[in-house]
């Protein structure tokens, strides 16, 4: 195990300076950050998949804040790698953050009769230094580089397999139809959640939403209280199978009972070794690469 040392900036209302948990507040002048180098941890593209003519591929990692701020937190770690260090770091700045953020709600609150909502706060980790017996600090490369090449050598044709294919696209382009587009936009953004790297509930949420919108329109719950039921009754007007039911009831479970949206307490994720990025506790496996919301949203239409 390797010792490091991980700063980041502070941002919020009222920042205590001193030991706050495990961490150390402290100020720090605009001058030193400067020397240190001090910048928000990004990833960056590797040239892996240049043999291809054409491809997509991702950065793991991309933090659209930027704080301007002389606050920030130290939080020393013993872990196996820069990343697995960086990891655990996040988990502790997020702990850090939280209660901060709820102790000014408490702080604030007496002298606004109860109705002040708390201004939130953030953190961005700026540098991580691996230290020496001595704790003198040393400069370490995360290598955080893109390396999955997806769709590589599209488009496969110009043209498309099905001749109908070209009216299709236009009568769909010429569709006003409010639900229609809205499920669309719910699915088309399923399909690309990964790439933009948004999170799997977020990804398995818009899957999802893609179907109960429809189902929730053929039939409305006036009409039927239970979600499985409207589903049966909405699958019967789209023209759909029983089999197509059983895996929009199973999202539903997965969905109602814990998994997405109404996370379980216990979050399995939190359990994981130390690792960045920060993995997800979403236990809803690959929906949004099933066939069920394409088959009803197509049947909608």
């Amino acid at each position: 195990m390797n010792k490091y040392r991980v700063y980041a900036l502070i941002h919020g209302q009222t920042i205590p300076i001193g030991k706050i948990g495990s961490c150390e507040v402290k100020k720090m002048e605009q001058k030193e950050q400067k020397d240190r180098l001090f910048s928000p941890i990004q990833s960056e593209f590797s040239k892996d998949g240049e043999e291809y003519k054409t491809y997509a591929t991702n950065l793991l990692f991309v933090d659209p804040l930027k704080l301007h701020t002389d606050h920030v937190a130290i939080y020393e770690i013993e872990e196996r790698d820069p990343k697995a260090a960086l990891g655990g770091a996040i988990r502790i700045f997020d702990r850090l953050c939280s209660r901060l953020f709820l102790a000014n709600i408490q702080d604030v609150r007496p002298g606004t009769e109860q109705h002040y909502s708390g201004e939130t706060y953030l953190y961005q980790v700026n540098k991580i230094y691996s230290l020496d017996e001595n704790d003198h600090e040393s400069e370490v490369n995360l290598d955080l580089k893109s390396n999955h090449i997806y769709l590589p050598n599209r488009p496969d044709r110009n043209t498309w397999l099905n001749s109908e294919t070209d009216s299709f696209i236009q009568e769909i382009l010429e569709f006003k139809d409010l639900v229609f587009n809205k499920a669309l936009k719910y699915l088309y953004s399923s399909s690309v959640g990964y790439h933009k790297l948004n999170s799997p509930e977020k990804i398995a949420l818009d899957h999802f939403k893609s179907i109960e919108l429809i189902v929730n329109t053929l039939v409305s719950r006036g009409e039927e209280s239970e979600f499985k039921n409207r589903v049966i009754r909405a699958i019967k007007m789209l023209g759909l199978d029983v089999e197509e039911a059983k895996k929009i009831n199973k999202f539903w479970d997965a969905r109602s009972n814990g998994d997405i949206a109404h996370s379980d307490y216990n979050d399995p994720a939190a359990w994981y070794p130390n690792q960045f990025p920060l993995p997800s506790g979403t236990e809803y496996p690959w929906a949004y690469m099933d066939t069920t919301a394409r088959a009803v949203l197509i049947s909608y239409f």
